[in-house]
């Protein structure tokens, strides 16, 4: 399964440098906010009908873009869940930060030392869990004492196993 770097080096900027698309294509900008233009969250009537606003952020300043259609597909790769329950960190999460990945790390390649010969806990029942599981299962074919537990707030496992 690619990484996250993989799939920027190998997929995205290829097809960022096509002609047809890298005139329309902005880096180093951050959409921060989508609302529709001139409607607030109190008066909504034909909402449906109004073009998005982007709150965008760049090195030149903020500034509001129209669109037509928006495609989030930003994920929680910057608001990564807390592991307890209610969105609120479990006891203990903030005092050992610095020993928990959020996200996706890259077990098999730049991150294969900090989880060879180690115990990991790995919580969640997503796709990236499922991928981490397997990149695990992976080292700990190659490496003596590398283990892991896995953890779900649920029972449902659904959308890993289909």
């Amino acid at each position: 399964f690619p990484t996250a770097d993989d799939l920027v080096a190998l997929y995205l900027e290829p097809l960022a440098r096509l002609p047809e698309l890298s005139p329309v294509i902005e880096t180093g900008a951050r959409v921060t906010g989508i609302s529709r233009w001139g409607a607030d969250k109190v008066r909504g009537g034909g909402r449906e009908a109004r073009p998005f606003m982007l709150v965008v952020e760049t090195a030149g300043g903020i500034r509001r873009d129209r669109a037509r259609a928006v495609i989030d597909a930003s994920g929680t790769w910057r608001t990564p869940n807390p592991l307890g329950a209610g969105g609120i960190a479990a006891e203990g999460e903030a005092e050992f930060a610095d020993r928990i990945a959020y996200g996706i790390p890259d077990i098999l390649g730049r991150d294969r030392a900090l989880y060879g010969g180690r115990a990991t806990l790995v919580a969640g029942s997503g796709h990236s869990a499922a991928n981490a599981l397997l990149d695990l299962a992976r080292v700990a074919d190659d490496e003596p004492g590398t283990t892991f537990i896995w953890t779900t707030r649920g029972t449902d496992l659904v959308r890993i196993y289909g």
